[in-house]
């Protein structure tokens, strides 16, 4: 499914997603023989924004199996600064959990860009590189350049034009239909 964002994000730098996720078993046969007969099946995308032509994927969240190693890796992208954390253990086939990933001013014109996954961070980086737009268009659970579907349900999408504090972002959803 694709929305258009609201003119009113215009994201100034500093920016917040979080979504609920609850994911299918990605290590059963089937699926793994799926995903050893076509590669690019190893990556799943519930979470894309599109941009202008130069930034034609300003925020991501995916998740990359690797059906070898039994692995699950979490990956975020906000203009071109990628984070990843391998998030086999924290997530469990059919429990929701909680991914936010949220960016903001740190230091001498820097920017801190976080991800959380059920409120503990699972990867930091700052960088010099200050995000000015998350995009036109959000794409939900179906990626717009290969890979494969979300494997499972999301729920309690929220998008804010700011970077929310510990003391936010442990507030409910606004809605919650889990």
């Amino acid at each position: 499914m694709t929305y258009p964002l609201p003119a009113t994000w215009p994201c100034a730098g500093q920016g917040t997603i979080r979504l609920w996720l609850n994911a299918d078993d990605v290590f059963t046969p089937e699926r793994i023989q799926r995903i050893r007969k076509a590669d690019y099946l190893s990556v799943m995308w519930p979470l894309q924004t599109e941009g202008a032509p130069n930034h034609p994927s300003p925020c991501s969240v995916r998740f990359q199996i690797d059906v070898a190693k039994r692995t699950l890796r979490l990956d975020a992208h906000v203009y071109g600064v990628g984070l990843s954390a391998d998030v086999t253990r924290l997530v469990e086939p059919g429990k929701w959990f909680n991914v936010v990933l949220q960016w903001g001013p740190e230091s001498d014109n820097r920017t801190e860009f976080v991800l959380l996954v059920d409120g503990k961070p699972v990867a930091t980086k700052v960088d010099s590189r200050r995000p000015d737009s998350p995009g036109v268009l959000l794409r939900m659970g179906v990626p717009g350049n290969g890979g494969q579907p979300w494997v499972g349900a999301m729920d309690e999408l929220e998008v804010w034009n700011a970077r929310l504090d510990a003391e936010e972002l442990a507030q409910p959803p606004r809605a919650a239909g889990r």
